[in-house]
């Protein structure tokens, strides 16, 4: 009777490290949608920051009569720039590609386990988070 019960336990919990397997695993997978988002967000915001910048002081330094154009595109320019500092685009990119890669160890975690392999025994695969120690050891 026990051994029964031993055997539906295991099995209950073996179903349970796979289902958090799948989950760690979508997880991730939105984890690396968002770092791809937030990148196309920096972008967006950083060239043209960069080019009217660019081109507001070019137009400053080549043309005496240009400038109120050179105004208005270093105000444009300025502008960009600080709803770049403030969404904190670059910053919010590398956190998700670090919860992108905190699930899938945790998903490497749920397999090994539901597959009745320690994960100490297991060599550490994929990419490491920089300044975490290897708690494999």
């Amino acid at each position: 009777m026990e051994a029964a019960d031993e055997a539906q336990r295991r099995k209950a919990i073996e179903t349970e490290f796979r289902r958090l397997e799948e989950s760690a695993m979508y997880s991730a997978q939105m984890q690396f949608e968002q770092t791809k988002q937030w990148r196309s967000v920096n972008l967006a915001l950083g060239l043209p920051a960069t080019t009217l910048a660019a081109v507001a002081g070019t137009t400053a330094l080549v043309e005496s009569t240009g400038r109120i154009a050179a105004g208005i595109l270093a105000l444009a320019s300025a502008g960009f720039g600080a709803i770049l500092t403030t969404v904190n685009a670059s910053h919010r990119m590398n956190q998700a590609a670090a919860a992108a890669n905190a699930y899938l160890e945790i998903q490497t975690a749920a397999r090994t386990v539901a597959a009745d392999r320690p994960p100490h025994l297991i060599a550490r695969r994929g990419p490491r988070r920089p300044g975490r120690a290897d708690r494999s050891t």
